[in-house]
């Protein structure tokens, strides 16, 4: 863990992972993404942000549309609000960085819980007959959110000191 506290420049190592996880992570795809997807639903898709189409014959494919653009307007008031506190926290080393980056962390193990249950359970009440929609977004998942935020409550636990803890 020393490489994690281990001072560069201005902060240690693992909270620039954190600021730059918080950043891509929050930033890109949280917030521009899904604001991207309350806006301009077929752009989204488009860009690979959503994988289910209004226009679709097939009413699963258009709920879960309907359900994920409903998350989305989730996803931008509160991650919005909890990747702002958590990175001016950081930022001005305040305890707040701390606990709302550890929140962020937790959402984003969570959300990537949630969509790959989701899409194996739209398989084992067969709803659809194969796992391509779990083997499109998985990966994806794991890259974006939940690796990120295992990797995000790390630094921020192997750094505790730097918020004066």
């Amino acid at each position: 863990m020393y490489v994690l506290t281990h001072q560069f420049g201005q902060f240690p190592i693992g909270i620039w992972a954190v600021l730059a996880m918080l950043f891509v992570g929050g930033g890109v795809f949280t917030i521009f993404g899904q604001a991207l997807s309350l806006l301009n639903w077929d752009a989204a898709l488009r860009l690979r942000l959503q994988e289910d189409s209004r226009k679709s014959r097939d009413p699963v494919e258009r709920t879960m549309g309907a359900m994920s653009q409903g998350e989305a307007v989730a996803d931008v008031v509160v991650q919005g609000a909890l990747i702002l506190l958590a990175s001016a926290g950081i930022l001005l080393q305040h305890p707040v960085g701390f606990v709302a980056g550890i929140a962020q962390g937790v959402i984003w193990i969570y959300v990537t819980f949630l969509v790959l249950s989701q899409r194996w359970m739209l398989y084992r009440w067969e709803i659809v007959n194969n796992m391509a929609r779990l083997k499109h977004v998985g990966p994806a998942m794991l890259l974006v959110a939940g690796i990120p935020g295992a990797l995000i409550i790390t630094c921020l636990v192997a750094n505790r000191g730097f918020f004066g803890w």
